[in-house]
């Protein structure tokens, strides 16, 4: 069986809506990961569903990191998004 991935990418004032819709769908979330670029950083959520991998890729100015959190969708967003901060 083979594995699909899909990577979307979005700005940060989706990311609440498109995370409600995964959930609705029954995704759950595997791992938020963040990046360090020269200007920005991008960060990557990461949600599985019967072995579909979706990822949600915001990019925000590295000067400004703030994002819309997810934890009351998803519980423990709240570990990743404290460590990213």
């Amino acid at each position: 069986m083979s594995q699909a991935l899909t990577i979307e990418t979005i700005s940060a004032d989706l990311l609440a809506e498109r995370a409600r819709a995964l959930k609705a769908e029954g995704y759950r979330l595997v791992q938020i990961s963040a990046t360090q670029l020269p200007e920005e950083v991008e960060v990557t959520y990461s949600f599985d569903r019967d072995i579909q991998l979706t990822n949600l890729r915001v990019s925000v100015p590295a000067s400004n990191l703030r994002l819309p959190s997810i934890s009351a969708l998803y519980g423990s967003a709240f570990l990743y998004e404290n460590e990213i901060y």
